[in-house]
């Protein structure tokens, strides 16, 4: 009688990845297109979380493998000139581009514990950026409405498991507050913010009437995207959506309605203590962030070392807040919250100037791109305000799936500013 081998957890896992990899891997081959709606939607699964052999990885990380892969062999050749051809015609671009990379690898080796910086710095630059290039190469083939509509489609998973979450009480943290598949409320207004101004994007596109807008999939996705917001309570996602739908209108002439707006939420704020303690810093979460701010610029303007290259990749905690930490007075907390601070303390003086200066240039992107169609530049320039204003008090880059999301908008927006 044939005996067959018990398959161990370990080798089913092993088993698993191989199948997932070798699928992604023959649609890619087969359709690029489809592969690339599937990765921008697989952005979230960085939390699907594995040990392949001694090495950590994720199922995102596995998919993206695949991806590039496949993009190596079949397009890699052509795409190159085309990636060499957009850097040589935006060479401020292409400049800021290649420090803020230079000045992320050199803060794996500040940072004194390079092997675990390595991991971070693989998973929040290297691999965005690639994503960058591979969408420049692509972009005849990789049209805006189809990376919009992968990101809009990117939401649902995070908006139902958070709507469900709300609803049910399954793994709903003791506050109350909605965190869907991370670990704080504010994780998931960092990620539905801007991705909601470019579904009203596709909302304005592909609907001219009352009736079909109400029936559209995007209608939808829009409606569970502000349900999750609500139920997570997050202050600061609020504030900056709102900001950012002001932006719009305003940018879409709707200049009336974006002014009584204005004036309406300037009332409710000042009757609704939550967010009036928030703004004046009564509240505790504006007294830690206030007190994480005064800990990080100590640090920067302790020695010139510090005031250049910062503290490294992933070590605020250790090198920042531990020397003040007091589990009673605050969490452990691994970012400054400030998209300034974050940058300036995780890269170092150089990695802060080069984001600045390529944010600044997809800015000037996006006013020209609204010249030519008022409707996406405005749905562009209002993501792109909802990212900054919420990293004000925030952390809007460094997480994996942040990360890809930045670097999409960003592919977006150059390409469109090159058609």
């Amino acid at each position: 009688m044939l005996s067959l081998p018990v398959l161990s957890q370990g080798n089913i896992v092993l088993t698993l990845i191989i199948l997932f990899a070798a699928a992604f891997s023959a649609l890619a081959l087969i359709n690029f297109r489809a592969a690339t709606f599937i990765l921008i939607c697989l952005f979230p699964a960085y939390l699907i979380r594995f040990n392949f052999g001694p090495l950590p990885s994720t199922a995102f990380e596995i998919a993206f493998a695949a991806f590039v892969g496949i993009w190596l062999v079949k397009y890699g050749r052509n795409d190159y000139k085309i990636i060499k051809a957009f850097f040589f015609q935006n060479r401020w671009f292409a400049g800021a581009f290649l420090f803020f990379f230079l000045a992320s690898i050199i803060s794996i080796f500040i940072s004194d514990m390079w092997w675990y910086s390595f991991g971070q710095w693989r998973a929040y630059f290297l691999a965005p950026m690639i994503l960058f290039l591979i969408f420049i190469g692509r972009r005849e083939m990789l049209d805006k409405t189809l990376l919009i509509a992968a990101l809009s489609f990117s939401t649902l998973s995070i908006s139902i498991f958070g709507i469900f979450q709300k609803l049910t009480g399954f793994s709903l943290p003791t506050d109350g507050r909605a965190t869907s598949f991370f670990s704080s409320p504010n994780a998931v207004g960092l990620y539905l913010g801007p991705v909601i101004m470019l579904t009203i994007f596709l909302l304005i596109y592909d609907n001219k009437n009352l009736k079909k807008t109400f029936f559209s999939f995007q209608f939808w996705i829009l409606i569970l995207s502000l349900a999750v917001i609500f139920f997570t309570r997050s202050l600061g996602t609020i504030l900056a959506l709102f900001s950012g739908i002001l932006i719009l209108l305003w940018l879409l002439n709707k200049r009336k309605l974006a002014a009584g707006t204005l004036i309406l939420l300037i009332i409710a704020g000042a009757l609704f203590s939550p967010v009036l303690d928030f703004v004046t810093s009564k509240n505790q979460s504006s007294v830690n962030r206030l007190v994480l701010w005064q800990y990080s610029t100590e640090y920067l303007t302790a020695s010139p070392k510090n005031f250049i290259f910062g503290t490294g990749i992933r070590q605020f905690f250790r090198k920042v807040q531990k020397p003040h930490y007091d589990v009673k007075q605050m969490e452990r907390l691994i970012y400054p919250h400030n998209i300034f601070l974050n940058f300036w303390t995780e890269t170092g003086l150089l990695g802060l100037l080069s984001f600045g200066v390529l944010y600044g240039f997809l800015m000037t992107y996006a006013v020209r791109i609204y010249r030519q169609n008022q409707t996406l530049g405005a749905c562009l320039l209002s993501a792109l305000a909802i990212l900054l204003f919420h990293g004000l008090i925030d952390v809007p880059y460094f997480k994996n799936d942040l990360a890809m999301l930045f670097w999409t908008i960003a592919a977006l927006v150059a390409n469109t500013n090159e058609v």
